[in-house]
């Protein structure tokens, strides 16, 4: 048969209901010794490509009726709006009849939150997509969660600021739970200039640092995020914010400017771009933003350390340079935070403020010893040191005796006791 073609069949019993694989009753009045006149129309032919299996029991059935341009397939936790009507056959048995179950023009639910309709479960029905927001719950437990409401230009991810770069972007952020509008670059000029910033230095917060990354040029996004990756801690808290406050900013990503492929670049430009990872994980660092600080510093460490072609003696020192400037700021910070056991791993062992530190680290870990050796050491390598080297060598002694005495004292009260 061809599509739209009908056709009259005249079934005889032991092909119908008398056949023994037929396990279906005859309706009321309808011998089963009597030849069955049937009469068929196809409607519609898809290809098998356009038919899938679907359900966990394979007992649903999909019937692509018109093909999507767009290459992107929702899925948990997607937001989406749908068109949707289901039929199902009339109790006439005519041709053509049917019944409508429901006709929903519009329906909205998230994808995996169990709000779809129920009867989606198993009944056959035509639905059309008539939006698919994109969320990404960026955390993974819903503290900070991207949702797109505009498309942007490019494909993802290869026409995305994913590594660090400079960034100008439109945004405007507001107070989820009492509607207070704090920040919005546009204001009542459309024609305002966008905010420029570096992607990677803490500038804002990490929310929309963060998922910025995942956008294409043109793309608005929805950002909401809890306080702790929004304005919680952080100096440039807008004036009225309670601590603890839950966000909401709309993001538009203007342009960005790509990054070269560094690890493919000539070592003159790897070493001055080393360089400027590390600049900027000073600045970052003066400001009170560990956390940039540290991913700037560790990524000015490996690539300076990945320079295998160096040429000349000038490089070589270039590259040392960057190197041991990054582990003395790598322990710095560890420092800072009083993760004096990570500070001990960065420290570099032949640099004068490297063997201070560690110095440090090895008395606040009660390692008294090796931190007097290592105060020694930095003596040597920097004589102008020596004064206050040895102000430190005493500190340790008297810090040893306190030690002896405390424990001597121990033991006495032990023995008293036995």
């Amino acid at each position: 048969m061809v599509c739209q073609q009908r056709c009259q069949l005249t079934i005889k019993p032991e092909y119908g209901y008398k056949h023994k694989d037929c396990h279906m009753t005859p309706p009321k009045g309808v011998s089963i010794g009597e030849p069955m006149h049937v009469d068929i129309k196809l409607l519609e032919i898809y290809s098998k490509d356009d038919v899938r299996v679907v359900g966990t029991n394979e007992n649903i059935y999909k019937t692509i009726k018109q093909r999507s341009e767009s290459w992107e397939s929702p899925r948990e936790p997607y937001e989406v709006e749908v068109s949707c009507s289901a039929r199902v056959p009339a109790p006439s048995g005519q041709q053509g009849d049917s019944t409508p179950y429901f006709v929903a023009p519009s329906l909205k639910f998230t994808m995996g939150s169990g709000t779809a309709p129920s009867e989606w479960k198993w009944l056959g029905s035509n639905h059309r997509y008539r939006y698919v927001m994109e969320v990404r719950d960026m955390t993974g437990n819903g503290e900070v969660v991207k949702r797109r409401i505009k498309e942007g230009t490019g494909q993802f991810p290869m026409d995305c600021p994913m590594a660090d770069s400079r960034l100008q972007i439109h945004y405007r952020g507001y107070v989820i739970n009492t509607g207070q509008e704090f920040v919005n670059t546009r204001g009542a000029d459309s024609n305002a200039q966008p905010l420029e910033f570096d992607s990677g230095m803490g500038i804002l917060p990490e929310a929309i640092d963060m998922t910025v990354r995942l956008m294409t040029p043109g793309e608005v996004s929805l950002i909401t995020s809890t306080s702790q990756y929004a304005y919680d801690g952080r100096p440039d808290r807008p004036p009225g914010m309670p601590e603890g406050a839950k966000v909401e900013w709309e993001v538009e990503l203007i342009s960005f400017q790509k990054q070269p492929d560094w690890e493919r670049a000539e070592p003159d430009a790897k070493i001055k771009h080393a360089g400027e990872l590390k600049d900027q994980g000073n600045i970052a660092f003066k400001a009170g933003r560990l956390k940039p600080a540290r991913s700037k510093y560790t990524k000015a460490l490996r690539l300076a350390d990945r320079i295998f072609d160096l040429e000349t003696e000038e490089q070589a020192e270039a590259a040392s340079f960057v190197k041991t400037a990054c582990l003395v700021n790598l322990a710095n910070c560890a420092h800072r935070e009083q993760h004096f056991g990570e500070a001990l791993d960065w420290e570099s062992h032949n640099h004068a403020k490297a063997l201070y530190r560690r110095a440090m680290a090895f008395a606040a870990l009660g390692e008294l010893d090796k931190a007097q050796q290592d105060f020694i050491k930095w003596k040597e390598v920097d004589p102008s040191a020596t004064a206050d080297a040895d102000a430190q060598i005493a500190k340790l002694k008297l810090q040893q005796k306190a030690a002896n005495a405390k424990q001597k004292q121990q033991f006495r009260n032990f023995f008293d006791r036995t």
